[in-house]
């Protein structure tokens, strides 16, 4: 529901509020900011922002754009220590969770393990 308030006296009602979102019920949570990724070898370290409302997050973890083919995990923290992976490059996202569902997906960061 969206709402707005006026005052209101003997003389009339004054100019309304700025339109407030208000959330009846279950929302899924918001959407995290794009990962960052820090790569020590063949280890890389990826955290992300937390969302208000989230009790977990699911991150995706691929070897093309889009494509989770390397692993998805759910964590309760936004931050994970991958294992150490092949030399390639790889794509990740993450979305957060709740007891109503799955927020957007964030943005898709890029990162290289070198040989």
């Amino acid at each position: 529901y969206y709402v707005r308030v006026r005052a209101q006296n003997a003389c009339g009602a004054g100019p309304a509020s700025n339109t407030q979102l208000l959330t009846v019920g279950c929302a899924p949570p918001g959407t995290p900011g794009t990962p960052s990724v820090t790569v020590a070898g063949s280890a890389a370290s990826i955290a992300w922002s937390a969302v208000g409302g989230a009790t977990q997050y699911q991150l995706e973890v691929g070897t093309a754009s889009g494509a989770s083919n390397v692993g998805v995990q759910t964590l309760t923290s936004p931050g994970v220590q991958l294992p150490p992976l092949p030399a390639g490059t790889y794509f990740t996202r993450v979305r957060a969770l709740n007891s109503c569902g799955s927020g957007a997906t964030s943005g898709e960061a890029t990162f290289v393990i070198a040989s």
